[in-house]
């Protein structure tokens, strides 16, 4: 309940904030084979939605060093070097 909670405040702040709210789905199945976290999840749905490290910082209340931090770690663990990469791997799990 918690994380759905988290998720509605998370969708109604970006509303609120003027954002466009796309919902990026991510198959359980690359969360539990990259061990991503629930606030890497977070930050992977964000930076779907082509936000700035800086605008993923100021939704998620953490500092600007923490989300490139955890994006550092999900490049890594997923062997891959941006975003778009990123969510190219993703989709190849959808399947």
């Amino acid at each position: 309940l918690y994380i759905h909670n988290a998720k509605l405040s998370s969708e109604i702040s970006l509303i609120k904030d003027g954002d466009s709210m796309v919902h990026f789905h991510i198959p359980q199945y690359f969360i539990d084979q990259y061990n991503i976290s629930t606030r890497e999840r977070e930050i992977i749905e964000l930076k779907a939605q082509r936000l700035t490290n800086d605008k993923i910082s100021n939704k998620l209340n953490i500092s600007l060093q923490t989300t490139k931090n955890h994006l550092y770690n999900i490049y890594k663990r997923t062997k891959v070097e941006n975003r778009d990469q990123l969510i190219e791997l993703i989709r190849t799990h959808e399947n």
